[in-house]
């Protein structure tokens, strides 16, 4: 789990911070909501090997409500039976979702493509008028 959770950190470092300032590295870095997702994730991991029993149970309790906040404040859900290696770093706050029973590899960094349509606060309750136009014309 700590390997594990040393590169995601290192990758949150590479991607999610701004400045060299230690306040941005050390302190922003742990409060990013994907960070948090990920701690979600690596503790969840590393409770499914965890063998004291009644210890298991409370600690999957905290798991639990945890993984229930990231996936309904955040809109992030990493299921603990998915496999990812090292240097995990997740940047979008809504709408991940990785499949069940999967293997991925070391640095795997999720991102959203998606852009908001440039008039769209303009022509928010009508039609936009050249919206049954194709693309390129």
């Amino acid at each position: 789990m700590f390997e594990n959770l040393k590169g995601d950190l290192q990758a949150a470092w590479i991607h999610n911070v701004s400045s060299e300032w230690w306040v941005h590295k050390y302190i922003t870095t742990w409060l990013h909501f994907g960070m948090q997702a990920v701690l979600v994730y690596r503790f969840g991991r590393w409770l499914q090997t965890f063998r004291v029993p009644i210890l298991k149970q409370l600690l999957k309790l905290v798991q639990v409500a945890a993984r229930t906040w990231c996936e309904s404040v955040y809109g992030v859900l990493l299921p603990e039976s998915t496999s990812i290696g090292p240097g995990l770093c997740v940047h979008t706050w809504a709408g991940v979702y990785l499949p069940h029973n999967q293997t991925m590899g070391r640095n795997l960094t999720v991102r959203s493509a998606w852009h908001p349509h440039p008039r769209r606060h303009r022509h928010r309750w009508s039609r936009h008028p050249r919206s049954d136009c194709r693309a390129g014309r």
